[in-house]
């Protein structure tokens, strides 16, 4: 019946059509067509796209209402496709023709509505642009049809369309990025509604003190809020405690130094009686003999002994100095024993004597305080070191966080965050 009225009317519409096609480079929102007969959305869907396609500024829309059907039937093709617009666009004198279709999605009562909108651009002879949509059969009236044409227009025209994007930290006072532009900070309850953010797919970034900084992205429905819930884990503070334990074995290692200087002082006198038994007897009888006059005139001092062992070349050379330890041996006959009785006469011997035990003492002293050291503070370094994760393992097991998300009304998903 709708096909036949159609044919009926095409003549007289063809007829008509110079009294309307006055202004050329018109854009022509023809009637949607409704392949089950649902009028009443047509005419409201059609209504609403023809009125915000009055709002692009480059666009002179035709106030004349004519429909696809219409124009279908009047150039004999039921699916118009490019060719078939193009005889449409000529016949009218159109620049642009937005046209499309609507079918229920189901059969009985329960059924939605798709539309496939097309955007014809009669200068390329091209379908420039088309779409789809699912609109729900509760909102077929023109009031809720409103906003799902500014979107389709805003499509087809070229136009930037915007939505809005709801985060949900699990921290307070967060400053919130969007492509790198500080768009905000949320709440005490960790909340921030941004709108007017262009639609599409949005790097993300949320910053807040003491916390790891979130990195994601969020796809922008236009004239929808998407949420995106984001949890923020809290940075572990440094731990200074392995600094004790470094510092005691630091010390340690001090102690283990001078422990080993003072070995070496003691080895060094322990050297230079190898040195004067190394002699041979005629070399060191020389040197005792020199240094025996030298007492007869007084005490062997320095300058005695430097004079004394000037006096036999070989010795000199081997020894190089005569020592206060040197010359107390040769006085008493090369024996060890001399520091239990020190020869007053050898300036020097007695200081010699006691270098010599507090060099015994102080080098095992340190040694024992160096490995006491480096042992206490190895034990508190690995206590340093661990007791952050011992603290945080006793403070909390493993966790499980599971977050929903939403991007727009179809996408639906789950975050799950598994932390130990």
């Amino acid at each position: 019946m709708q096909r036949l009225r159609a044919l009926l009317v095409a003549p007289l519409l063809l007829a008509s059509i110079p009294a309307f096609a006055q202004d050329d480079g018109q854009v022509f929102v023809l009637g949607i067509r409704s392949v089950e007969g649902d009028d009443e959305l047509s005419r409201n869907l059609t209504g609403a796209i023809r009125q915000e396609a009055r709002g692009v500024t480059d666009w002179s829309v035709a106030d004349a209402e004519i429909s696809l059907a219409q124009m279908s039937v009047a150039h004999g093709c039921d699916e118009p496709d490019a060719q078939c617009m193009a005889e449409i666009a000529e016949e009218l004198a159109a620049s642009r023709i937005v046209y499309g279709t609507v079918r229920r999605t189901g059969a009985g009562d329960q059924y939605d509505f798709a539309l496939t909108l097309y955007n014809f651009n009669a200068s390329t002879g091209q379908i420039e642009d088309s779409l789809t949509d699912t609109i729900p059969s509760v909102q077929a009236d023109i009031d809720n049809l409103r906003p799902r044409a500014e979107r389709y227009i805003a499509q087809f025209a070229g136009q930037a369309r915007f939505g809005s994007v709801r985060f949900q930290t699990s921290t307070p006072n967060a400053t919130v990025f969007i492509d790198g532009e500080n768009v905000g900070t949320t709440d005490e309850g960790g909340a921030l509604v941004v709108t007017d953010v262009t639609e599409g797919n949005r790097d993300v970034r949320i910053e807040a003190l003491d916390h790891e900084p979130y990195e994601g992205s969020v796809r922008v429905v236009p004239d929808e809020q998407t949420e995106l819930r984001a949890r923020l884990v809290a940075e572990q503070a440094t731990n200074l405690g392995w600094i004790p334990g470094a510092a005691v074995i630091a010390a340690g290692v001090v102690f283990g130094a001078l422990g080993l200087k003072f070995g070496l002082d003691a080895q060094g006198q322990k050297d230079e009686r190898s040195a004067l038994l190394g002699l041979d007897p005629a070399n060191r009888n020389c040197v005792r003999d020199e240094l025996a006059e030298e007492v007869g005139t007084g005490t062997v001092t320095a300058a005695a002994r430097s004079r004394a062992l000037m006096e036999c070349p070989a010795a000199a050379t081997r020894l190089g100095n005569l020592t206060a330890l040197q010359a107390g041996l040769l006085r008493a006959n090369d024996t060890s024993s001399i520091c239990e009785n020190p020869d007053n006469l050898v300036e020097g011997l007695e200081d010699a004597c006691n270098d010599r035990s507090k060099f015994r003492i102080m080098q095992w002293v340190f040694y024992a305080l160096g490995a006491a050291a480096v042992g206490a503070g190895t034990v508190l370094l690995i206590n340093g070191l661990s007791s952050d994760d011992d603290a945080e393992g006793s403070a909390q097991g493993p966790t499980l966080d599971i977050q929903p998300w939403m991007s727009g009304r179809r996408d639906l998903g789950v975050n799950a965050t598994l932390q130990f």
